[in-house]
């Protein structure tokens, strides 16, 4: 059974079933739609400004949009007059964000958590449904999305990125009104493409990791197997993969799975896999292989202080920078799901850091988790809460033993 197609927008990937059988998976990656009118002239007016969130607006083919802070995000409007319309039918509003830096149709940008800012796909796409009437004929303040804030969004690459954002509102097929933004936004860890998906044994190590982080106790969890498929799922998709690279990662999945139920060492194959990743010496794919096995440790729901440790251990393993891997935890590991012993290493902590580091750490946490207290997800507003709770009682507690 061909667990990856060859289609260049479906895949198929593999699942641990109840039965330990491979069953099946397929998905339909979302289709980019591009526009040869591109609005420059008003972002880089606010742009030069310094001022990337200006509700000034910016001005598309025949209407603008606006941007409106909630929390970290901005939830992104549109205004104008719509073309004549058949009154009483429905309309699709299509809001899309695509990387424009490198010049020509622009590539995906990918939301790490869609559902949260209610994405259609783990693009940065979402479509509306609406009813249009004869009160439609303006569009004012209309919410067509939100764009979520920049620990959320994967670019192609790192650095200065320029994003462009596109609504569109249609009716049978035909345009009503078009809008256009353009948004800067520095990216400061690797890209989807700066990994060379051309490489086999590239994305074989990767699906290899996979399995071997599902099966770390010789038994591979359902959850765990479903959360690196879907990781090694997306990574292929958006960047359009050839057959090749999908068939050597499909035999990679079988082959591994088979070795973890056959026992031996996983911890030790693990260790010797990061070995090799960090031997390729491409950072790219060491950042990709840490958020991998985050995915996966925290796909069951919790993170017992085992595997706390062992995320630890791999990352060192990979030589990746502190600042990289408290990043990546903070995005995939929910304060609900560890379970620790204290307090300091519930926020991320070493207990062992100098108090100068620690009061560093805090205050950059707390900056950061204090932005998403007002974000539209429920759990994500929980998780904020929760922290900023915790790191003030840290920061407290500080004062007080500096005081005296």
């Amino acid at each position: 059974m061909s667990l990856v197609g060859a289609a260049p927008l479906t895949a198929t990937y593999v699942a641990a079933s109840g039965n330990d059988e491979w069953v099946p998976f397929a998905i339909v990656a979302g289709v980019i739609w591009f526009f040869v009118w591109l609005y420059r002239r008003s972002r880089r007016a606010s742009t030069s400004k310094g001022s990337p969130s200006a509700l000034a607006g910016s001005r598309g083919q025949s209407g603008r949009l606006t941007f409106k802070p909630v929390g970290a995000a901005e939830q992104v409007y549109l205004h104008g007059a719509l073309k004549p319309f058949q009154v009483g039918a429905g309309a699709v509003s299509t809001f899309r964000v695509v990387d424009v830096t490198d010049g020509g149709e622009g590539l995906p940008v990918m939301c790490l958590t869609p559902e949260a800012f209610q994405f259609d796909t783990p693009e940065l796409v979402r479509k509306i449904t609406f009813d249009l009437s004869q009160e439609s004929a303006q569009l004012k303040d209309f919410p067509v999305g939100v764009l979520p804030p920049g620990e959320a969004r994967l670019c192609p690459k790192r650095g200065q990125r320029t994003l462009r954002l596109t609504v569109t509102v249609q009716q049978h097929g035909e345009t009503l009104i078009l809008a256009v933004a353009t948004r800067q936004f520095e990216q400061t860890h690797c890209g989807w493409l700066e990994m060379d998906m051309q490489q086999h044994a590239a994305t074989c190590r990767l699906a290899k990791l996979g399995v071997l982080i599902a099966g770390i106790d010789g038994t591979v969890d359902r959850a765990e197997a479903f959360a690196a498929r879907d990781f090694m799922q997306n990574l292929l998709a958006v960047s359009k993969a050839p057959t090749p690279v999908k068939t050597a990662v499909n035999e990679t999945l079988r082959s591994t799975l088979l070795t973890v139920r056959g026992g031996g060492s996983v911890r030790d194959r693990i260790w010797r896999l990061c070995g090799e990743i960090h031997a390729a010496g491409k950072v790219a794919e060491a950042e990709i292989a840490m958020e991998l096995v985050l995915r996966v440790v925290a796909a069951d729901g919790e993170v017992d202080l085992a595997e706390a440790d062992m995320v630890e251990e791999i990352a060192a393993w990979l030589h990746l920078k502190q600042g990289t891997v408290a990043a990546l935890k903070g995005r995939h590991l929910k304060l609900a799901r560890i379970q620790v012993d204290s307090e300091e290493q519930m926020v991320g902590i070493d207990p062992e850091w100098p108090i100068s580091r620690k009061r560093k750490y805090i205050k950059t946490e707390y900056r950061k988790w204090h932005g998403r207290v007002t974000l539209q997800d429920p759990s994500i507003r929980e998780e904020a809460e929760q922290r900023i709770k915790i790191l003030a009682s840290l920061r407290a507690k500080m004062d007080a033993d500096r005081a005296a």
